[in-house]
């Protein structure tokens, strides 16, 4: 082989490398976005669960209730 031919066959590898790197990049950042995604959803239900319980209470201990 001469040497543009070593260069086109290096720049092709480093090419599908750098494919591959973001492929996995992205991959990693769609799985972390739905792992954030749910967590906040979950956060989320929480809250609704502990306001709908305070409210609830407060309504038992209010003098002639809300």
């Amino acid at each position: 082989m001469t040497r543009p031919d070593l260069r086109v066959l290096r720049r092709g590898r480093c090419r599908r490398l750098a494919a591959l790197r973001l492929t996995a990049a992205r991959r990693r950042f769609e799985r972390s976005s739905l792992a954030l995604r749910k967590a906040a959803l979950d956060h989320v239900d929480r809250q609704a669960e502990i306001g709908s319980v305070l409210q609830a209470t407060l309504a038992r201990l209010a003098p002639g209730g809300l």
